[in-house]
């Protein structure tokens, strides 16, 4: 199949009418609806900006719209361009600016045809052939001949390792693998080694992942409305209510087995920030013990937690979403192959937490030991023979990018899985800090308790929310947008999660005032909607969300959502705060709080000489009060106007001192601080080096030779 290397622009005019079509590689739904949105703003004054996408090698996510052309004239026609060439994962937004002349009907079709065709044209489109690493193992006597076979093929020679033996890694297509296979046999006499090394391992993974789509989609919508009628089930008789949760368990781990995958495909991304925080070791199995009540009362089986001599209250630095994937699915696999006993024995030293997770169960045989731990295998069991053989593997992968071990034991007679957790935790370029106080996040070490407003009209809503959510926020609450917007002006809100349909002022019509407003631009939206077609997404995107989160929604994932943006937004905070000379534009805020920040930054600049500069000057010069001043500048670099200030004369100093050779007090003179004491003590503050230390160390850049 084909799909495209490389977007392109291509434009055609029908009598007058310009129609620019823009051609982009999508992988996802929400890349093709995120891209959509950059061309209506890039495109914002277009009468029409109609699209077409296909995600998916079997066309999983396939949708067009005429955005507001007749009926069946933009839209359709340019999907049945992308289809009739064969392309996947591409999306096509044709701009058109009316020229004045009706087209027709069929004049558009083939406007909107030809727009497609012409950017395709403009594009990069290649043809994807699935290929397999095949690995050969052969005496360095045989090297050559190899070399020889894959030059005449044509084969990719991924990687060659030479050891006692020499390793070769090719990369074959899948309808070449036999005739190759055949060819190196007779060249070698056969006696060379061969592996297909990822075809089984990707075709499995790719199967589970095509079919998670399919499937959590219903199981969503038992879930949701099983949850509403376990709310109400108080009313029943007691068996029912028992029979209710045990479907419900079964749901939640139905949909745990079906969303495995997707964590097991990102658990190798080291990318990916882990979320550190206290967590209480103790607290934590207690909860999936109670998670897990009903199905260990089904099964007729005993939960025992052995703490002797620990603190109840014992915790261990980690990230908590991954520390509740390791243990539920420990504890489930333990519950799932015991015969009657589950015990979870925990101890700590001076380097590590240590839990070990015991069943009665068939023994693990000891050739299986450690191989249980790769993908897709599972330990032979006479009674349970289900699972895909993911989950131990994913619970490794989380392990050791906490640094800790798991490894497999058999103890007295009893499989014994042995978690070992650093108690603390050395903090990685990767890593990101949440130090936990009082309940209060705390997203580095100036930052204050986040303020979360919370705006719906039903006051039940609003309720449950804050009490979910009030430990980790500084919550305020709102029955309007128009009463959010009076919030918002008397209090200082980092974030606001909004319902869309409200009285007075609707969700949309508040998420585009504050995203218009100099003064609120920075503040963090999330819109909560029961409404989940693709228009009222994109319509959110337009009116400059930061989140777009459907009811109902499952409460882990809308707190992980929201400290997730918070993060974000902080880790952006924490580049400019922490390392010298990170322009200020190359932090990641929307394009209205860069304005306004490089805004300040120029008058600043342009007075940094001037020790009588101050705040007073500054907010008069852009027409603030100090008040909205503060409270802006402080949500987007998270900064007082005074720290601000002082911050960008000390980069202007280190800028000075890193290219030219002037004394200390020189530079302290030109950036505005009279006192070349103060001075020295400031920039050592923010830099962590003296003037003189930051300066010979550049020199010492300067003159190391280029790698």
């Amino acid at each position: 199949m084909k799909t495209v290397y490389a977007g392109g622009e291509g434009e055609i005019v029908e009598k007058k009418s310009r129609f620019i079509a823009t051609v982009r590689l999508v992988e996802k739904e929400e890349d093709a609806l995120a891209f959509i949105e950059e061309m209506k703003k890039k495109y914002w004054d277009a009468r029409h900006n109609c699209y077409a996408y296909s995600i998916g090698e079997h066309r999983e996510f396939t949708r067009c719209s005429d955005d507001g052309e007749p009926s069946g004239t933009a839209g359709r026609p340019m999907l049945d361009v992308i289809l009739g060439e064969d392309i996947y994962n591409v999306a096509v937004v044709v701009t058109r600016y009316f020229g004045g002349v009706l087209l027709g009907t069929g004049g558009l079709v083939r406007a909107y045809s030809g727009a497609v065709q012409a950017g395709l044209g403009e594009s990069t489109v290649i043809e994807k052939h699935h290929g397999i690493s095949l690995a050969l193992t052969a005496d360095y006597t045989a090297i050559g001949k190899l070399q020889y076979i894959a030059a005449e093929n044509q084969l990719p020679v991924l990687d060659t390792e030479y050891t006692d033996k020499v390793i070769m890694h090719l990369l074959v297509p899948n309808d070449q693998v036999g005739r190759i296979q055949k060819v190196i046999t007779e060249a070698t006499s056969g006696r060379i080694k061969m592996e297909k090394e990822k075809e089984l391992y990707e075709s499995k993974v790719a199967f589970f992942t095509n079919i998670t789509h399919e499937i959590r989609t219903p199981l969503t919508l038992i879930s949701g409305p099983m949850d509403l009628v376990i709310q109400e089930s108080v009313q029943f008789p007691k068996n029912i209510q028992r029979y209710l949760g045990l479907i419900k368990q079964n749901v939640d781990q139905l949909l745990n087995l079906v969303n495995q995958l997707l964590d097991f495909k990102a658990a190798g991304n080291m990318n990916k920030p882990l979320i550190f925080s206290e967590i209480k070791a103790l607290h934590l199995i207690e909860s999936l013990k109670e998670r897990f009540s009903v199905l260990l009362s089904e099964k007729n089986k005993t939960f025992e937690i052995i703490a002797d001599r620990v603190d109840p209250d014992i915790c261990v630095i980690a990230d908590k979403d991954a520390v509740d994937k390791i243990m539920n699915n420990l504890i489930f696999n333990a519950i799932k192959y015991s015969d009657a006993r589950i015990t979870v024995r925990v101890s700590r030293d001076d380097e590590y937490l240590t839990l070990e997770i015991i069943n009665d169960g068939l023994l693990v045989s000891k050739d299986m030991h450690e191989a249980i731990f790769e993908p897709f295998v599972r330990a032979e069991n006479s009674k349970e023979n289900i699972g895909v053989g993911i989950g131990l593997s994913l619970c490794r992968s989380l392990v050791e990018q906490h640094r800790g071990t798991l490894t497999y034991e058999e103890m007295d007679g009893l499989n014994c899985f042995v978690l070992k957790l650093p108690v603390r935790q050395k903090i990685t370029e990767n890593v990101q800090t949440v130090e936990m106080n009082d309940g209060q996040i705390l997203l580095n070490k100036n930052s204050i308790r986040v303020t979360l407003l919370i705006v719906d009209d039903h006051p039940d809503v609003v309720d449950f929310l804050s009490e979910q959510l009030h430990e980790e926020y500084t919550v305020l609450t709102a029955a309007d947008g128009r009463q959010a917007l009076d919030v918002i002006e008397h209090n200082k809100v980092d974030i606001v999660l909004s319902d869309i349909i409200m009285p007075n002022l609707d969700g949309l019509s508040l998420c585009r005032k504050l995203k218009a407003e100099i003064a609120t631009s920075h503040i963090l939206v999330v819109l909560l909607t029961s409404k989940n077609d693709v228009s009222t997404k994109i319509q959110g995107l337009e009116a400059g969300a930061d989140a777009y989160v459907e009811k109902p929604f499952n409460l882990n994932y809308l707190s992980a959502l929201l400290r997730s943006l918070i993060v974000n937004k902080n880790r952006d905070i924490s580049l400019q705060n922490t390392k010298p000379l990170i322009p200020i534009g190359q932090v990641e805020i929307n394009k209205s709080d860069e304005n306004f920040v490089n805004q300040v930054v120029d008058i600043v600049n342009a007075n940094i000489s001037d020790p009588t500069f101050n705040v007073e000057i500054l907010t008069a010069k852009i027409h603030m009060s100090h008040s909205n001043f503060s409270k802006k500048l402080k949500g987007i670099v998270n900064m007082s106007p005074v720290e601000f200030i002082r911050f960008i004369r000390l980069n202007r100093a280190a800028t000075i001192l890193s290219q030219e050779d002037c004394q200390v007090n020189e530079v302290s003179v030109l950036v505005g601080i009279n006192s070349t004491s103060n001075f020295i003590q400031q920039f050592q503050k923010q830099f962590g080096k003296t003037p003189n230390e930051f300066r010979k160390e550049c020199k010492r850049r300067r003159s190391e030779p280029e790698k």
